[in-house]
């Protein structure tokens, strides 16, 4: 009996020993941005990996092993709500198979539905992001694409619509598969697209909802959102909404999206320990926040594009413009750090052939890190007539140009005036006018004395 209590207490003693070695193993998992010279360092974190992604740009402000495939948990939920939206619309009702609630071990998270039970895509939608539902992301799949493993095709498919290479998906709801997981940057990157759907985006800032009953669903409920940051029991400032995720293989995962003064973050850390997520999440944000600035690339024309002359643009002088034909596309943004400006040594610039609409592409990076990209279109492209061969001399030199307009304009004036004072002084002119001025005077009648 005393051997097998000293050996209890060893492996009480050595479990939490063990636990904190994992996380201290995690915490020396470098960050990527931090070895990028001149780049704001950000915080420690525990995550296995982290990622913190301005959502409209794709500009990555912090990076730490985020191209590992690891496990992504119910933040697969994410791109099942995604597909689902893009495919049905929220009036459609789905009906819960005895196959969709079976799958979902007694211990998974669910809504409790059964066999037979009925509900909106709308409702289903809440269900699996506010109260993370496994056997309604069953349900919606089989709604959408007729069975798990067809929908599962779907949300690869759309994954590679994206870009991504280190997803794979293998079910709707995250519940562990060897061969379902994605990347931090892979989830960032889903997110994004995910928070900019309005609806979806709302969905997952419910706090709190009402899943009331029908005609064919006699249950009438509230769900709770278990996002700490949603519900506001961890404070951060701007949250937009987000997603949990847990399971032994995946620790417990986070995304959440935070807005302030235009500037959208997408955070997401991985295989993390409780309540550390949250800690992490509101560190990798507010660190987001602080040390980066959204720039317009509207503002980097005259830095870019040479003023030349343009007479065959529409609207432009007759003596030339004073700016360039050129200029980048509306909505173009770069991320930099906070109080650094575009003609910083540091930020450099790369020039590829534009695709179509577009002249061509610039690159911006920050000491070899992307940090944004601007498109240069042609203003006034479509009307605008293309420089050929009969207006390559006349672009050569802007003085000559307008000798030769000079040159022009005294020409014709010349002619006309020459061609008037020869009309005036001729004798059929003068002929023409004494013939009419004695018909003036015999209208007139004689005169009298």
């Amino acid at each position: 009996m005393v051997r097998a209590l000293l050996l209890c207490v060893t492996l009480a003693l050595l479990f939490p020993l063990r636990a904190q070695a994992t996380e201290d193993e995690r915490k020396q998992i470098p960050v990527e941005t931090n070895e990028v010279a001149g780049w704001p360092e950000g915080p420690v974190t525990a995550a296995k990996a982290a990622i913190v992604m301005e959502a409209e740009t794709g500009v990555v402000l912090y990076a730490k092993n985020i191209h590992e495939p690891v496990y992504p948990a119910s933040t697969t939920k994410l791109m099942t709500a995604l597909v689902a939206i893009e495919n049905a619309s929220l009036s459609e009702t789905l009906t819960m198979s005895k196959e969709a609630v079976n799958l979902v071990p007694p211990d998974g998270s669910r809504v409790g539905l059964l066999p037979g039970d009925t509900i909106t895509m709308e409702q289903a939608l809440y269900a699996i992001m506010v109260g993370s539902a496994n056997e309604v992301s069953n349900g919606i799949a089989e709604h959408v694409a007729g069975s798990i493993e067809s929908f599962a095709q779907m949300m690869n498919e759309r994954a590679a619509s994206l870009g991504l290479t280190d997803t794979h998906f293998q079910n709707p709801n995250g519940l562990h598969e060897d061969g379902h997981y994605t990347s931090a940057y892979d989830l960032a990157v889903i997110s994004a697209a995910y928070f900019d759907h309005l609806t979806l985006a709302e969905i997952a800032g419910c706090g709190r909802y009402h899943l009331h009953s029908d005609t064919t669903q006699a249950k009438d409920f509230y769900i709770n959102n278990r996002h700490r940051m949603v519900t506001g029991e961890v404070s951060l400032e701007g949250v937009i909404g987000g997603k949990t995720g847990f399971t032994d293989q995946a620790g417990d995962c986070l995304v959440t999206c935070a807005e302030r003064e235009g500037m959208r973050l997408i955070c997401v850390v991985l295989f993390e320990a409780a309540p550390a997520q949250y800690t992490d999440s509101v560190a990798l944000l507010e660190y987001g926040f602080r040390n980066f600035q959204r720039i317009s690339a509207r503002g980097l024309e005259e830095s870019v594009f040479p003023s030349l002359p343009d007479f065959y643009v529409p609207s432009a002088s007759v003596f030339g413009r004073t700016s360039s034909s050129l200029s980048f596309s509306p909505g173009d943004t770069l991320v930099l750090p906070t109080g650094a400006a575009p003609d910083n040594a540091a930020v450099e610039r790369n020039v590829t052939a534009g695709e179509q609409g577009q002249v061509a592409v610039l690159d911006y990076t920050w000491n070899g890190h992307p940090v944004g990209e601007a498109n240069i279109v042609r203003i006034d492209n479509a009307a605008a007539p293309m420089p050929g061969p009969s207006t390559t001399f006349l672009r050569l030199d802007t003085r000559l140009t307008r000798m030769l307009l000079l040159l022009v304009l005294i020409t014709v004036v010349s002619c006309v005036a020459e061609g008037g004072f020869r009309h005036f002084t001729s004798r059929e002119y003068r002929n023409k006018r004494r013939l009419a001025r004695r018909k003036k005077e015999s209208r007139r009648g004689p005169r009298l004395m």
